[in-house]
């Protein structure tokens, strides 16, 4: 009986448990989710490449599986008019440059605006396993597509379509002849390369009608810029522009500043066998009377290997400031990849001099920050009239790893958080980020103050 019993019990439980299992499974199932997306505005005609309707959109998420299978991507109540990718984030060509799979674990799908889809402010959204995920706003417009091809023409006599492409990005940077109006956005194909620096020249957009650069899904597109800027704001004049999906190189600046510009996505690095230096950074600008630095957006940037032992303390990863008198907007940073940098200081928030200030929350998010020379995030501020910043900050949801390391153009900022001088007035939040090794040993502090 004894025996008998115990049996009795060990297949009951063995019941119970494997009911137990799968019960879980469906309860932790976890909704897909949407962050951002690369454009947030385009036309649902025009794009030409024999597989589309309109603009190439790519979103990325949590929980969006690691294939389509049968889920599916809308905008507004329309379905996409064809999907070119829908997988891990992973930095792999097919996904685009920006490792977001290692440490956010996310997805992306790219693509394009259905000819049905409604005008005017939409929602895009997706179904996965029969659940909804959380809306991203899209503006369906008008605005044409171009392409640039390594195999097109820089000419007036091509039309910058599918079939008649451009060459260089550097062209679309003077205009394309002329061509070029707000709201176009133009994709580089696979093979294009830019082996200086990509400037824009003169050409100025809106929030509603933006320019943008993107690289087309499954296209390696890589400017290498041995000196100067990766992508150059010529003379700070220009606005509005976005950049999706790009692979740069420098020795010095990855992408310099517009007013309103969308980063998104795009992998940064040292130029082969060089050294990122200078008193700039990755994404970087400093608005000295111009507007070049207000409202900057960047999200999923990929950003390792950027600056050597020698780099300036002056070089940084992210360096954007004001100092210009004038307030501007203030900026994002949120869901960027920063591994094994030595330029100095990852999230680097300073202003001197004449500070303009920003005004708006300035938000700093959801970044994964790996193996950084210098602080993971700072606050800080010198001024010749105090105060210099009086924005509210709110620094939530980072992963920082092994930070404030050193070498020897850079000691003593051997920090993880760092909020310091007394021409900072602004109200700091700090909430919800995991840190896991700062500081050499017996001198880093978590959070300085």
């Amino acid at each position: 009986m004894q025996i008998l019993l115990i049996i009795k019990l060990y297949l009951l439980n063995s019941v119970l448990v494997t009911l137990m299992l799968a019960f879980s499974a469906m309860a932790i199932a976890a909704p897909p989710v949407l962050h951002f997306s690369d454009i947030t505005s385009g036309s649902k005609t025009g794009l030409g490449d024999g597989l589309g309707s309109g603009a190439i959109v790519t979103i990325w998420g949590n929980n969006l599986g690691d294939v389509q299978g049968t889920s599916k991507v809308y905008i507004g109540n329309e379905e996409a008019a064809h999907v070119y990718y829908w997988g891990k984030a992973d930095g792999s060509k097919a996904a685009g440059p920006a490792d977001l799979d290692t440490h956010h674990k996310m997805q992306t799908i790219s693509f394009s605006i259905p000819a049905t889809a409604a005008d005017g402010n939409v929602n895009i959204h997706v179904e996965v396993n029969g659940q909804s995920s959380s809306n991203l706003p899209f503006t369906v417009r008008t605005g044409n597509i171009y392409f640039v091809n390594p195999n097109g023409v820089d000419s007036v006599d091509n039309d910058g379509s599918w079939s008649s492409p451009w060459k260089t990005l550097n062209y679309i940077g003077n205009g394309a002849g002329s061509r070029l109006q707000a709201g176009n956005i133009i994709y580089a194909t696979d093979g294009v390369t830019e082996n200086t620096t990509f400037a824009v020249r003169y050409m100025k957009a809106t929030a509603e009608t933006p320019y943008a650069v993107i690289a087309y899904p499954g296209a390696k597109v890589i400017i290498n810029a041995p000196s100067g800027a990766g992508i150059g704001n010529h003379i700070v004049d220009s606005t509005y522009w976005h950049f999706s999906k790009l692979k740069i190189t420098t020795n010095s600046t990855g992408i310099g500043t517009f007013r309103g510009m969308r980063a998104i996505a795009n992998e940064i690095t040292n130029y082969p066998d060089g050294c990122a230096d200078g008193q700039s950074g990755a994404i970087s600008g400093a608005s000295m009377g111009a507007e070049s630095s207000s409202g900057i957006t960047a999200l999923g940037n990929y950003i390792h290997d950027f600056g050597c032992d020698t780099t300036s303390k002056l070089h940084h990863v992210f360096y954007i400031s004001n100092r210009g008198g004038t307030p501007l907007e203030s900026f994002e940073l949120g869901w960027n990849h920063l591994s094994d940098n030595k330029a100095h200081h990852a999230l680097h928030i300073f202003d001197e001099g004449v500070c303009g200030d920003f005004t708006g929350t300035l938000k700093v998010h959801n970044n994964a920050v790996i193996n950084q020379v210098g602080v993971a995030v700072g606050v800080a501020s010198g001024a010749y009239n105090p105060p210099c910043l009086t924005m509210p900050v709110e620094i939530y949801n980072n992963l920082f790893v092994n930070v404030g390391m050193e070498i020897p153009s850079c000691s003593g900022h051997n920090n993880a958080i760092s909020l310091t001088r007394k021409e900072t007035l602004s109200h700091v939040k700090i909430y919800n980020n995991t840190l896991v090794g700062y500081g050499e040993p017996g001198n880093g502090v978590a959070v300085y103050v």
